[in-house]
């Protein structure tokens, strides 16, 4: 059986939402989108997470004030210069 890969992002996400103390509902409000999809979107594991565009991102990160990048995993440093 195929399990679903939350997309790196929905932790972040998530992460801010608590230390901000918004919840998906006002995050939906926000977004001008349904409470359910916002749930859906950001559930960990869910089907529905593995394809958050670029576009929604941004205005996830609007939506919470802060830069879409804080949203993103750092990039792995690049190690053998030479």
């Amino acid at each position: 059986m195929e399990q679903n890969r939350t997309h790196p992002a929905v932790e972040a996400i998530n992460a801010i939402l608590d230390e901000q103390g918004i919840s998906r509902t006002e995050l939906a409000r926000r977004l001008g989108w349904e409470r359910m999809t916002v749930v859906r979107r950001l559930a960990p594991g869910s089907k529905y997470t593995t394809d958050l565009t670029v576009p929604e991102l941004e205005k996830i990160a609007a939506a919470l004030g802060v830069p879409v990048t804080q949203l993103l995993p750092a990039a792995p440093a690049q190690g053998g210069a030479r």
